[in-house]
């Protein structure tokens, strides 16, 4: 037996990448839901998790420690056998990465500031490509994701009532505006519900939010096991 986590359907809808140990590592892997292609994209020693597509569904993004810390990095999915590119470059840890709907930017947690913080790495800047988003020192921010009708970040952080998603009414430096309890999640690619996991002391709860009338379409429901990861189906 093995673990399956974190998937995330291309934007055609016809992919499924996420991250599996079935080889006894963690690596990415992609399959194809036309033929059921199996194809591992990092097959590597290290750890590797959390893919996310770029718009073009050419490239994923993920996480790897490859070097000793995690940090981000860029694989084609034509060309699998290219070696990624390495997105930062910190000795700290930075991790689950999400591809903007633009496909310019790439939001993602860091411990560079010394505390989780979600950072933002612009790809058409080469000096001054990283800005810290969030920069709440007294607050964990993490698990960064995009709206898919506007460019905007989305991510989780521990607010004194638990675990919330929240966003920022001006990137970056606007104040942090809550929006819903909630662990973790992923828009509708139509960006009118969300997803959104909870995990408690109790268990993992699973419900869907309106985005247009600002309540829960579906209450939330306890699942079976702990959610590490929520895509939606292009459909």
């Amino acid at each position: 037996l093995w673990d399956d986590a974190h998937p995330a359907f291309s934007h055609d809808g016809k992919k499924l990448a996420y991250a599996s140990n079935q080889n006894g590592n963690w690596d990415i892997y992609i399959l194809d839901l036309t033929t059921y292609t199996l194809t591992n994209m990092t097959n590597a020693v290290s750890y590797e998790s959390h893919p996310s597509w770029s718009p073009d569904d050419q490239w994923l993004v993920f996480e790897s420690d490859r070097k000793g810390n995690l940090d981000i990095y860029l694989q084609s999915v034509a060309n699998p056998s290219e070696a990624p590119i390495q997105l930062t470059l910190n000795e700290v840890d930075e991790f689950q990465p999400s591809w903007s709907t633009n496909g310019r930017l790439i939001a993602y947690t860091s411990l560079e500031s010394g505390n989780e913080d979600i950072w933002i790495a612009d790809l058409d800047q080469v000096d001054n490509r990283y800005t810290n988003l969030s920069n709440q020192p007294e607050l964990l921010d993490s698990k960064p994701f995009w709206s898919t009708q506007e460019n905007q970040v989305f991510w989780s952080t521990n607010q004194s009532l638990g675990q919330m998603i929240v966003h920022q009414t001006e990137n970056p430096g606007g104040s942090v505006e809550e929006m819903v309890t909630g662990s973790l999640a992923a828009f509708h690619p139509q960006g009118n519900h969300l997803a959104v996991a909870l995990h408690t002391n109790l268990g993992t709860n699973l419900g869907i939010y309106d985005t247009i009338a600002g309540t829960m379409r579906f209450p939330f429901q306890e699942m079976a096991g702990r959610i590490s990861g929520i895509t939606w189906a292009n459909d």
